[in-house]
Order: structure tokens, then C-alpha cells, then sequence
């Protein structure tokens, strides 16, 4: 990769990775020690009827679902599949929208109350050097016209 695609992307996945690995580190030496601070104050025996019912549903539920194993992995690869196939057509594949490469916007400035005839003149070698450097062209839908010929059609 590189140009404008490496200067955007470049930072953000060089972020992204550090981020990824900062949480890996974090997770694997911060989190267990402040785990096994807190749970010294509560004990082995300290368990809520609450939790006890939350566990023994989830329990049945992957009974249930180990019983019925072809269906239930059926059902995930096929909803897998259906979200990926509509995520895939909505967003599309462009990571930028297609562009003209081919317009390009020139900005004539004169000094502020010149003649209208000096203006046409600066205007007109422009155009005579645009026409020079680049086979220029404007399309419309009906045909295509030169930069002169749609100059006098704005004049008319």
C-alpha cells in the first residue's frame, strides 16, 4: 500500500494493533490479580441463590443444545452466512467512492474591475492552453462538446 490509502490507514491499523496488544497484556496479568483481590473478601461458600438458577438454566440450555447439535450449528452457520452476504451488499466493496478522474476545476482570477474585454482575452489563451496540454473534452448526455463550442453556447 502506499500514497494517500498508506497515509489514512497506516496510523489507524498501526493503532488498532497496539490497542489489540495492550488488552491482550492487560487481560492476562492485570485482570486475574485484581480478580483474586476482590473475590478474598467473599470466600469459596459465598454463592447467591441467584447465581445458582442462572447456572442451572444455562447448564439445560447446552444439554438441549448438545442433544440437538446438527441443527443448532445448521442454524448458526446459516444465519452466519445470511448476515454476512447482506452486511457484504449493503456496505459494498469501494473503500472510496468512484470520482471523475477526469474533471478538473481552473479558476481564472484577475484583478478586481477588469475590462470585460481583457477578461475574454485571459479567458480564450486559457483556453487555448488547456486545449494545448490536454484533448479536452466536455460530455453532456447528447454529445460531446469542445470547450469552445460550449462557450458559445453560454454566450447565446
Amino acid at each position: 500500500m502506499s500514497g494517500v490509502p498508506k497515509g489514512m490507514f497506516l496510523p489507524m491499523s498501526l493503532a488498532v494493533g497496539f490497542a489489540m496488544i495492550a488488552s491482550f497484556l492487560i487481560s492476562m496479568t492485570l485482570v486475574p490479580v485484581l480478580a483474586v483481590w476482590l473475590m478474598k473478601a467473599h470466600g469459596p461458600e459465598a454463592e447467591s441463590p441467584r447465581f445458582n438458577r442462572f447456572r442451572e438454566r444455562y447448564l439445560h440450555r447446552l444439554q438441549t443444545f448438545d442433544k440437538h447439535h446438527v441443527r443448532t450449528l445448521s442454524l448458526y452457520f446459516l444465519l452466519a452466512a445470511g448476515l454476512f452476504i447482506g452486511g457484504f451488499a449493503l456496505i459494498g466493496l469501494d473503500i472510496f467512492p468512484k470520482v471523475d478522474a477526469g474533471q478538473a476545476v481552473v479558476r481564472l482570477r484577475l484583478d478586481t474591475g477588469t475590462r470585460l474585454e481583457r477578461t475574454e482575452e485571459a479567458t480564450q489563451k486559457l483556453l487555448a492552453l488547456a486545449e494545448e496540454v490536454v484533448a479536452l473534452e466536455i460530455s453532456t448526455s447528447a454529445r460531446p462538446l469542445s470547450v469552445r463550442s460550449l462557450l458559445a453556447f453560454r454566450s447565446t
